[in-house]
């Protein structure tokens, strides 16, 4: 019975799934207050994609770390973000109301398309502050970038979170099991596949550390500007490659 060891692959990988279920309970937890939900989100992804990269952290601890170091930033963006989606939905009546016309039908694509790509910069906005010190525009700026250059990626992970959802609402006998299984899966790929294409974006940026000389003068405020123009860099060529 050596699966059943504490330090199995098979006990560790139980261990590892439970903390995803963890995370996603504080998500929720934490975001109960509402115009907390943007840092909720931030730390959710902090302590997943430190998971992935197998660093072993305390769920609890690290989420909480998170949490508060990234609050002002991730709770200014998701204002935003909340006052640019009444925006839009409000938008979004008149233009579905619009009579059906060439024209018509060509703008109501667009303004799709255009939703669709800011919900998704939305995802991953959070997950740019989660790993990288960034100023409010440059984690917007960058969370754009990141979601032009990986839109397969970023409909993939969207559709497994609506997904999880919609088979939940159909079988409400098992919700629980369903959230727990579904959730997981979909937080473990979405750290995953955050934290491989920011890899690059940290190879990167250590090598231009490593060229500059360290000035005891130097404080958080410059230490952001320039993490934004290294990510956006690698960011805008990610784009270009894919075009």
């Amino acid at each position: 019975m050596g699966f059943l060891r504490y330090d199995s692959d098979f006990m560790m990988s139980i261990s590892r799934a439970a903390d995803y279920v963890i995370l996603n309970l504080l998500g929720i937890l934490f975001s109960i207050p509402v115009i907390t939900a943007g840092a909720a989100m931030t730390a959710k992804y902090y302590v997943a994609m430190k998971i992935v990269r197998g660093e072993e952290p305390s769920v609890l601890k690290d989420f909480w770390k998170s949490f508060r170091m990234n609050f002002k930033q991730s709770t200014l963006i998701w204002i935003g973000a909340v006052l640019l989606t009444a925006f839009l939905v409000y938008d979004g009546i008149v233009i579905m109301g619009m009579q059906s016309t060439g024209v018509n039908d060509g703008f109501k694509i667009a303004f799709g398309v255009l939703c669709a790509v800011l919900l998704m910069s939305l995802h991953a906005v959070f997950a740019l502050l989660a790993r990288f010190h960034l100023t409010i525009g440059g984690a917007v700026h960058n969370a754009i970038l990141f979601t032009l250059s990986h839109v397969p990626q970023m409909i993939l992970l969207i559709f497994l979170e609506v997904l999880t959802y919609y088979v939940c609402w159909h079988y409400m006998e098992w919700f629980i099991l369903i959230w727990a299984i579904g959730t997981g899966i979909t937080l473990y790929y979405g750290a995953s596949m955050y934290a491989k294409n920011f890899a690059k974006v940290e190879e990167k940026k250590a090598e231009k550390e490593q060229t500059e000389e360290e000035e005891s003068s130097a404080d958080e405020q410059k230490d952001e500007t320039e993490s934004d123009e290294v990510v956006s860099d690698t960011m805008e060529e990610e784009v270009q490659e894919d075009v």
